[in-house]
């Protein structure tokens, strides 16, 4: 299975070519969150960007996946501006257009291979994250996320059970200004996720500006880091997933 993974958009439109590109190569292509808030587009671009990418998942609502990031959720949990590059006076209209779109959004997306399982999600997930808060939630079975362990579904559809769940997600890194810790899924630094990476799996993540896409191996599995610095492009890497 191939697909391409687009990194953090931030307002900006280079998601076109190789989203255009993938598509007509018969790939996937999975979004990597965080399509809101810029220093350098305006509030109102980034607005119909997003309507943009919006209009391509209904078009192509197989074919393509949006997944959360914490620029996104801050809007939806606030209904104000509080992330770097924020937009206070266009908050409510980025309410507006994801509250009517939630349903087009995931949290996670992933891929059992033949040998390798692969997820993407905004910022990665790590053990410590996992077991601080996902496993409580998995461990009572009288909530439907204990229905779903017992149903032995895969991590990413599990995952996307705490869409809705603020509380579990706010969760800030411990590199940001005001850490909670550990980071969720949509917040975890890429030092924390480099240091403890859920055991076993592949991931794909942005969030953490970098100058060129990065993969790293730890354990024997790999991250791939595929957000770059806002000043260069948007990041696209197609993995062929065995």
């Amino acid at each position: 299975m191939r697909v391409c993974f687009i990194g953090d958009v931030h307002g900006h439109d280079e998601w076109h070519e190789p989203m255009a590109d993938a598509l007509a190569r018969g790939l996937n292509v999975v979004f990597i969150g965080d399509y809101l808030d810029s220093f350098t587009v305006d509030g109102v671009s980034i607005y119909d960007n997003l309507s943009d990418i919006l209009e391509m998942k209904r078009k192509y609502p197989d074919r393509i996946t949006l997944l959360l990031g914490n620029h996104e959720y801050v809007y939806m949990m606030n209904k104000i501006a509080t992330t770097t590059g924020g937009n206070s006076a266009l908050a409510h209209d980025y309410y507006l257009l994801l509250n009517s779109n939630w349903d087009l959004f995931d949290l996670a997306w992933g891929y059992q291979g033949e040998h390798e399982y692969y997820l993407a999600t905004h910022a990665g997930l790590t053990n410590e994250y996992y077991k601080k808060f996902i496993l409580p939630e998995i461990n009572n079975l009288n909530t439907s996320i204990g229905q779903l362990a017992s149903d032995n579904v895969v991590l990413h559809k599990m995952l996307n059970f705490f869409k809705d769940k603020f509380s579990i997600l706010w969760q800030v890194g411990t590199r940001t200004e005001f850490p909670t810790g550990p980071g969720s899924i949509i917040w975890a630094d890429r030092i924390e996720l480099l240091k403890d990476p859920f055991k076993n799996i592949n991931q794909i993540v942005g969030h953490t500006a970098l100058y060129s896409i990065d993969i790293q191996t730890v354990n024997k599995n790999n991250l791939y880091f595929i957000n770059l610095k806002e000043n260069i492009r948007v990041g696209a890497l197609t993995l062929n997933l065995t």
